[in-house]
């Protein structure tokens, strides 16, 4: 949470944040209220393949919870955010959340599946549209079996 505060409110937030749960709160509070798009990329490396001896250890069940309770909190109806997590296995730890298994994409096979991701928020599709290209590079290729689990953006 702190490296996402420190991304929104640059040096300030851990200032002015006194723990982990206040920044917590922090982080979810400009979440809910402003549309943004968190993306959590390779979350296997904390969870399901972590390694015990890296420079990352694996996330212990209090900390698994919190992430499931952070991702609750972004998929309620008053949030104006969403989150996308991507990972090489199903991460089970994350408990109930939409999960797409993704192969290599093309193109054209990765504007279709933004496209339907997104269909429930069509407010946004001009702009997804201009975009959707731009972006589409960046997907192809991509390992198989990738997994991503998403709360979706309101």
């Amino acid at each position: 949470m702190s490296a996402i505060g420190r991304q929104l409110f640059e040096p300030e937030f851990m200032i002015q944040t006194q723990d982990a749960a206040e920044g917590c709160e922090v982080v979810l509070e400009a979440l809910r209220e402003e549309r943004m798009l968190l993306t959590w990329d390779n979350l296997e490396s904390v969870c399901s393949l972590a390694d015990p001896h890296g420079t990352t250890p694996p996330l212990d069940i209090a900390e698994q919870q919190q992430i499931r309770q952070f991702l609750a909190e972004l998929a309620r109806p008053d949030s104006k955010s969403g989150v996308i997590i991507t990972s090489r296995t199903p991460e089970d730890c994350l408990g109930e959340v939409r999960r797409i298994a993704l192969g290599g994409l093309t193109s054209l096979e990765t504007a279709a599946m933004a496209e339907d991701v997104l269909r429930p928020y069509p407010q946004g599709r001009a702009r997804r549209t201009a975009r959707a290209c731009a972006g589409a590079a960046g997907l192809a290729g991509w390992p198989p079996a990738q997994h991503a689990g998403a709360t979706a953006p309101h």
